[in-house]
């Protein structure tokens, strides 16, 4: 819950903790990774291209924004980790830690099997851009690990329509098809384009 006030903050062009002096001071700090997520996510070009911080921000602060800022980098880069740990490597050294925690936590969701979170997370990020072809491969990954193949294989195939030439979708989609279990095929897609 207090992510998302994080995400109404930033839609609202505020920061977290205005007009709301009553709340939890623990809590308050997720309402910071939720604002760092809603600008990495919904404004890639200043904030994780041109690596914009909001001014004044204390050292603490900044860091749990960075945490929410990571997540967005994994949706960003596709869950891809060489590309994941070349944008981190454009930060300064003093960031990357948050970062890289953020990475962890969004990656952890899936590969621990926490389906039901990933979901959620999936679900809110659709909310927030729609099922932008990063989201579509990231569901259609999820869906590969936990053994749902037809569900894996409409996502990638939604993502390789709105990119066909993105090398993350069309390396998920051969690592379906090379799959040893039975996978149903669509007709219209056999395999993976070389």
């Amino acid at each position: 819950m207090h992510v998302g006030i994080g995400w109404a903050y930033a839609r609202l062009r505020l920061r977290p903790g205005k007009g709301s002096p009553a709340a939890d001071p623990l809590l308050r700090w997720l309402a910071w990774d939720g604002f760092g997520f809603h600008q990495g996510f919904w404004h890639a070009d200043r904030v994780i291209g041109g690596q914009r911080v909001e001014r004044g921000l204390p050292p603490d602060t900044r860091a749990v924004r960075d945490q929410g800022l990571g997540r967005a980098l994994w949706f960003h880069e596709c869950a891809e980790p060489d590309g994941i740990a070349l944008r981190i490597a454009e930060f300064g050294p003093d960031r990357r830690a948050d970062l890289w925690s953020g990475i962890g936590l969004a990656a952890t969701y899936d590969r621990i099997g926490r389906y039901a979170l990933a979901d959620r997370a999936y679900a809110s990020a659709i909310r927030l851009g729609g099922e932008t072809v990063e989201i579509l491969n990231n569901q259609g990954y999820s869906y590969m690990l936990r053994g749902n193949y037809p569900e894996a294989r409409k996502r990638f195939l939604r993502a390789y329509a709105r990119e066909p030439n993105n090398p993350t979708v069309l390396n998920n989609l051969k690592l379906l098809d090379g799959s040893t279990r039975d996978i149903r095929r669509t007709p219209a897609f056999e395999s993976a384009p070389d």
